[in-house]
């Protein structure tokens, strides 16, 4: 009889022994998914979909698939698919903090190239050209870009990338106002040759 309890005490705390087991390596990896959860909003934030487009959609694949299996409790599952993640992230926040400073470089480097020429079409010849009014106008203007362009620098300068990216069509914008100078600076070259063509006439 005792042989009998004791087999079956015996069988009993293997049944629970391998219940805990199993429920200890099934825990929820909640700390992991919350931490995976929060870097992958921080690398949107800071333009993963614009300077690591493939990287962002593999790992936002991987998170939709992880959320999903944390729904379903399948814990072990999910934290090996979590671990996984991790090192795509680390690879993802490398690869849009070099993207993204690199891209941010070249738009502020053109911003500053086409403020340049801009800036030299202003020069007091050339205004006198123009005539008070328009110089005018276009000095505004010019004075406008340079406030944009500083504030485009001081987001470089704080890695604020994706700023600094929404700010590239600004580039276009000083190119076509540089244009519009040049149109004018011709009628009013064109002007000018007129009149002293007519003064000559009128001499002889």
């Amino acid at each position: 009889m005792k042989a009998k309890c004791y087999l079956c005490g015996f069988a009993v705390a293997a049944v629970l022994g391998v219940i805990l087991f199993i429920s200890g390596c099934a825990q929820p990896p909640t700390e992991k998914v919350n931490a995976l959860q929060s870097d992958f909003r921080t690398c949107e934030t800071r333009g993963a979909s614009i300077f690591a487009q493939s990287d962002y959609e593999k790992i936002s694949k991987k998170m939709a698939e992880l959320q999903n299996l944390m729904d379903q409790k399948k814990y072990r599952k999910a934290t090996a698919l979590a671990d996984s993640i991790t090192a795509d992230m680390d690879a993802l926040k490398a690869a849009v903090e070099k993207k993204g400073r690199e891209t941010a470089q070249q738009i502020a480097a053109s911003l500053s190239d086409e403020l340049g020429k801009l800036k030299a079409l202003l020069v007091p010849e050339n205004i006198s050209l123009l005539g008070s009014e328009v110089s005018q106008n276009y000095q505004q203007l010019c004075s406008d870009y340079e406030s944009k362009v500083n504030q485009v620098q001081d987001n470089l300068n704080n890695e604020a990338f994706v700023d600094v990216y929404n700010n590239s069509s600004l580039v276009q914008q000083i190119a076509a106002s540089e244009k519009d100078i040049n149109a004018a600076l011709e009628q009013a070259k064109a002007l000018a040759a007129q009149k002293a063509a007519a003064k000559t006439g009128k001499k002889r």
